[in-house]
Protein backbone atom coordinates (compact mmCIF):
# COMPACT_ATOMS: atom_id res chain seq x y z
CA UNK A 1 0.00 0.00 0.00
CA UNK A 2 1.33 3.42 -0.93
CA UNK A 3 -0.02 6.70 0.46
CA UNK A 4 0.73 10.01 -1.23
CA UNK A 5 -0.23 12.98 0.95
CA UNK A 6 -0.96 16.15 -1.02
CA UNK A 7 -0.43 19.42 0.81
CA UNK A 8 -1.09 23.04 -0.08
CA UNK A 9 2.14 24.79 0.86
CA UNK A 10 1.67 28.54 1.00
CA UNK A 11 3.94 31.40 0.11
CA UNK A 12 0.88 33.66 0.14
CA UNK A 13 0.37 36.47 -2.32
CA UNK A 14 0.37 39.48 -0.03
CA UNK A 15 -0.83 43.06 -0.19
CA UNK A 16 1.72 45.63 -1.45
CA UNK A 17 3.84 42.85 -2.91
CA UNK A 18 6.54 43.66 -5.49
CA UNK A 19 4.44 41.78 -8.04
CA UNK A 20 1.37 43.93 -7.46
CA UNK A 21 -0.90 41.33 -5.88
CA UNK A 22 -3.45 42.46 -3.33
CA UNK A 23 -3.58 38.90 -2.01
CA UNK A 24 -4.20 35.31 -3.01
CA UNK A 25 -4.32 31.72 -1.89
CA UNK A 26 -4.98 28.10 -2.76
CA UNK A 27 -8.14 26.62 -1.30
CA UNK A 28 -7.19 23.92 1.19
CA UNK A 29 -7.69 20.32 0.12
CA UNK A 30 -10.37 18.02 1.44
CA UNK A 31 -9.35 14.94 3.42
CA UNK A 32 -10.01 12.76 0.38
CA UNK A 33 -7.87 15.03 -1.82
CA UNK A 34 -5.06 14.96 0.74
CA UNK A 35 -4.70 11.19 1.00
CA UNK A 36 -4.14 9.33 -2.27
CA UNK A 37 -3.92 5.59 -1.65
CA UNK A 38 -2.60 2.87 -3.95
CA UNK A 39 -3.52 -0.57 -2.65
CA UNK A 40 -1.92 -3.46 -4.57
CA UNK A 41 -3.89 -6.53 -3.55
CA UNK A 42 -3.92 -8.47 -6.82
CA UNK A 43 -1.41 -9.56 -9.44
CA UNK A 44 -3.28 -7.59 -12.10
CA UNK A 45 -2.73 -4.37 -10.14
CA UNK A 46 0.94 -5.18 -9.71
CA UNK A 47 1.29 -5.78 -13.43
CA UNK A 48 -0.75 -2.83 -14.67
CA UNK A 49 -0.25 -0.29 -11.93
CA UNK A 50 -2.91 1.95 -10.45
CA UNK A 51 -4.15 5.41 -11.41
CA UNK A 52 -6.17 7.99 -9.50
CA UNK A 53 -7.63 10.48 -11.97
CA UNK A 54 -8.65 13.85 -10.56
CA UNK A 55 -7.44 12.84 -7.12
CA UNK A 56 -6.66 16.42 -6.09
CA UNK A 57 -8.13 19.73 -7.28
CA UNK A 58 -6.10 22.94 -6.93
CA UNK A 59 -8.22 26.09 -6.75
CA UNK A 60 -6.32 29.38 -7.05
CA UNK A 61 -7.36 32.91 -6.09
CA UNK A 62 -5.02 35.76 -7.09
CA UNK A 63 -6.15 39.36 -6.55
CA UNK A 64 -4.83 42.38 -8.42
CA UNK A 65 -3.64 45.39 -6.43
CA UNK A 66 -6.32 47.89 -7.45
CA UNK A 67 -3.97 50.81 -6.91
CA UNK A 68 -1.82 49.54 -9.79
CA UNK A 69 -2.48 49.48 -13.52
CA UNK A 70 -3.20 45.81 -14.23
CA UNK A 71 -1.61 46.09 -17.69
CA UNK A 72 1.61 47.81 -16.62
CA UNK A 73 1.88 46.22 -13.16
CA UNK A 74 -0.03 42.92 -13.16
CA UNK A 75 -0.28 40.53 -10.24
CA UNK A 76 1.96 37.57 -11.15
CA UNK A 77 2.30 34.16 -9.52
CA UNK A 78 3.72 30.69 -10.05
CA UNK A 79 2.63 27.25 -8.97
CA UNK A 80 5.00 24.34 -8.34
CA UNK A 81 5.00 20.89 -6.77
CA UNK A 82 7.73 19.28 -4.69
CA UNK A 83 8.04 15.68 -3.50
CA UNK A 84 9.13 14.91 0.06
CA UNK A 85 10.01 11.42 1.33
CA UNK A 86 9.73 12.47 5.00
CA UNK A 87 13.37 11.85 5.79
CA UNK A 88 13.60 8.34 4.37
CA UNK A 89 17.01 7.13 3.18
CA UNK A 90 18.14 8.15 -0.29
CA UNK A 91 15.20 8.57 -2.69
CA UNK A 92 12.96 5.91 -1.17
CA UNK A 93 9.44 6.41 0.05
CA UNK A 94 9.12 6.48 3.83
CA UNK A 95 8.39 3.03 5.28
CA UNK A 96 5.42 3.28 7.65
CA UNK A 97 5.64 -0.45 8.38
CA UNK A 98 6.76 -3.62 6.65
CA UNK A 99 4.91 -6.89 6.11
CA UNK A 100 7.19 -9.73 7.11
CA UNK A 101 10.97 -9.78 7.10
CA UNK A 102 11.81 -10.96 3.59
CA UNK A 103 14.16 -9.30 1.17
CA UNK A 104 12.90 -6.71 -1.27
CA UNK A 105 13.51 -3.23 -2.60
CA UNK A 106 11.83 -0.10 -1.26
CA UNK A 107 9.91 2.03 -3.79
CA UNK A 108 11.69 5.15 -4.98
CA UNK A 109 10.05 8.52 -5.55
CA UNK A 110 10.38 8.25 -9.33
CA UNK A 111 7.85 5.38 -9.32
CA UNK A 112 5.12 7.99 -8.88
CA UNK A 113 3.80 9.68 -12.02
CA UNK A 114 1.81 12.89 -11.78
CA UNK A 115 -0.14 14.95 -14.32
CA UNK A 116 -1.64 18.43 -13.83
CA UNK A 117 -3.96 20.24 -16.22
CA UNK A 118 -6.79 22.73 -16.28
CA UNK A 119 -9.64 23.46 -18.67
CA UNK A 120 -7.46 25.74 -20.78
CA UNK A 121 -4.34 23.53 -20.84
CA UNK A 122 -2.17 26.37 -19.54
CA UNK A 123 0.26 24.43 -17.30
CA UNK A 124 3.84 24.23 -18.53
CA UNK A 125 3.54 20.42 -18.93
CA UNK A 126 0.18 18.65 -19.25
CA UNK A 127 1.49 15.10 -19.74
CA UNK A 128 2.68 12.53 -17.18
CA UNK A 129 5.83 13.50 -15.28
CA UNK A 130 8.05 11.84 -12.68
CA UNK A 131 10.20 13.29 -9.95
CA UNK A 132 13.28 11.98 -11.73
CA UNK A 133 15.81 13.99 -9.72
CA UNK A 134 14.78 12.26 -6.51
CA UNK A 135 13.68 13.53 -3.14
CA UNK A 136 12.82 17.24 -2.91
CA UNK A 137 12.67 17.43 -6.71
CA UNK A 138 10.52 20.36 -7.91
CA UNK A 139 8.28 20.26 -10.97
CA UNK A 140 6.71 23.49 -12.29
CA UNK A 141 3.01 23.77 -13.04
CA UNK A 142 2.76 27.51 -13.76
CA UNK A 143 6.22 29.06 -14.03
CA UNK A 144 6.71 31.00 -17.26
CA UNK A 145 10.07 32.53 -18.15
CA UNK A 146 8.19 35.75 -18.91
CA UNK A 147 4.74 36.84 -17.72
CA UNK A 148 1.78 35.58 -19.71
CA UNK A 149 -1.37 37.05 -18.24
CA UNK A 150 -4.85 35.69 -18.86
CA UNK A 151 -7.61 37.80 -20.35
CA UNK A 152 -9.62 38.13 -17.16
CA UNK A 153 -13.36 38.31 -17.67
CA UNK A 154 -13.28 36.33 -20.88
CA UNK A 155 -15.23 33.11 -20.37
CA UNK A 156 -13.33 31.47 -23.24
CA UNK A 157 -9.82 30.10 -22.74
CA UNK A 158 -7.76 33.17 -23.49
CA UNK A 159 -4.37 31.47 -23.36
CA UNK A 160 -5.00 28.12 -25.01
CA UNK A 161 -1.96 27.11 -27.01
CA UNK A 162 -0.10 30.36 -26.33
CA UNK A 163 1.38 29.96 -22.87
CA UNK A 164 0.65 29.93 -19.19
CA UNK A 165 -1.84 31.80 -17.07
CA UNK A 166 -0.25 33.52 -14.11
CA UNK A 167 -2.24 36.74 -13.71
CA UNK A 168 -4.99 37.83 -11.36
CA UNK A 169 -8.18 35.78 -11.32
CA UNK A 170 -10.16 33.23 -9.37
CA UNK A 171 -11.63 29.75 -9.67
CA UNK A 172 -14.94 31.34 -8.63
CA UNK A 173 -15.12 33.66 -11.67
CA UNK A 174 -15.96 33.31 -15.34
CA UNK A 175 -12.32 32.33 -15.94
CA UNK A 176 -12.59 29.45 -13.46
CA UNK A 177 -11.16 26.95 -15.96
CA UNK A 178 -7.82 28.77 -15.92
CA UNK A 179 -7.56 28.77 -12.12
CA UNK A 180 -8.80 25.24 -11.35
CA UNK A 181 -6.22 22.46 -11.78
CA UNK A 182 -6.92 18.72 -11.75
CA UNK A 183 -4.13 16.45 -10.48
CA UNK A 184 -3.84 12.82 -11.64
CA UNK A 185 -1.61 10.21 -9.99
CA UNK A 186 -0.21 6.93 -11.31
CA UNK A 187 1.98 4.33 -9.60
CA UNK A 188 3.46 1.29 -11.34
CA UNK A 189 5.67 -1.08 -9.30
CA UNK A 190 8.96 -2.08 -10.87
CA UNK A 191 8.43 -5.82 -11.19
CA UNK A 192 11.31 -6.53 -13.53
CA UNK A 193 14.10 -5.98 -11.00
CA UNK A 194 15.14 -8.73 -8.57
CA UNK A 195 14.40 -9.21 -5.68
CA UNK A 196 11.22 -7.22 -6.30
CA UNK A 197 9.27 -4.88 -4.07
CA UNK A 198 9.27 -5.41 -0.33
CA UNK A 199 5.65 -5.61 0.91
CA UNK A 200 4.58 -2.88 3.29
CA UNK A 201 3.00 0.54 3.72
CA UNK A 202 4.99 3.40 2.22
CA UNK A 203 4.34 7.14 2.29
CA UNK A 204 5.47 10.36 0.66
CA UNK A 205 4.20 13.94 0.49
CA UNK A 206 3.66 16.22 -2.49
CA UNK A 207 3.70 19.92 -1.63
CA UNK A 208 1.81 22.22 -4.01
CA UNK A 209 3.33 25.69 -3.67
CA UNK A 210 1.74 28.99 -4.72
CA UNK A 211 4.12 31.93 -4.64
CA UNK A 212 4.79 35.28 -6.27
CA UNK A 213 6.43 35.36 -9.68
Amino acid sequence: MFNSFSQAWFYPLTANSPNHCMGGKMVDFTEQERNINFVFDSFAKWRGGLSVIGGTTIRVIALQDTSQDSTLNPCLWKLRMQIDNLGAPSDEWETAYSYGSGNGDKPTVDFLNIRVDNGCHTPLVTTWQTFSSGNLDILPIIDPPSPVVSNIGNSSCSNTGTGETNGAGTYLGVDYHEFTFSVDYKFTPNLGVSPGMAPGLYRCVIHFCLQEQ
